[in-house]
């Protein structure tokens, strides 16, 4: 085999993959939000996590919550950052349906995946978990750092806006060492995340 076929195979994953979630990009879906997200950091998502994926959204839109779980947990385990946002967010809606906060604590390590990967939508959640002591402690200094941190990674107006209100008004009821600490916080972050 040559050189050119051997590079023209390694391509195949990446084309193909391009090719079937050209229809999500366009949509301007949770799907097409996390791959601007994770596109932004040049993370490759593999065929088999983004098949994962889609097939838990096909479940979830015709109300099979376990078996979305279930192709979500394929495509998680494989660093999807949308599919860990997504057993995050229904764990977080568990809580509210069934008013029992434990489910807002499992939610918590799922958005913090997501979160790290810069994924704006689970950085987003993190902040406002943290400003209200939902499933964790209540804390203004991750608070502001998590809704800076978004305001960096959002790949949409809607979202960067809403994370600079977020951040504003959690930073009134801050002091200046609060909000010093939690901007040092996303520095660090930022220097360690440099491409």
């Amino acid at each position: 085999m040559g050189a050119n076929n051997l590079a023209d195979e390694q391509k195949l994953p990446a084309e193909i993959a391009a090719r079937a979630l050209a229809p999500a990009e366009q949509s301007g879906s949770l799907v097409a939000r996390g791959l601007a997200a994770i596109k932004g950091r040049q993370r490759t998502i593999s065929v088999e996590a983004e098949t994962s994926f889609r097939r838990g959204m096909g479940a979830e839109e015709c109300g099979h919550l376990g078996e979305a779980w279930e192709w979500y947990r394929k495509a998680a385990d494989q660093g999807h950052a949308a599919a860990q946002f997504k057993l995050g967010f229904i764990c977080h809606v568990e809580a509210g349906m069934y008013g029992d906060p434990t489910y807002d604590s499992e939610a918590i390590p799922w958005f913090r995946l997501a979160a790290e990967q810069g994924y704006a939508e689970a950085q987003l959640t993190l902040g406002i978990m943290y400003a209200h002591g939902q499933g964790i402690p209540q804390d203004y200094v991750q608070a502001h750092m998590w809704f800076d941190r978004c305001v960096r990674s959002a790949s949409n107006t809607e979202e960067h806006d809403q994370a600079v209100e977020r951040r504003d008004a959690i930073a009134a009821r801050m002091t200046p060492a609060q909000i010093a600490e939690a901007q040092r916080l996303v520095r660090e972050w930022a220097e360690s995340h440099a491409s």
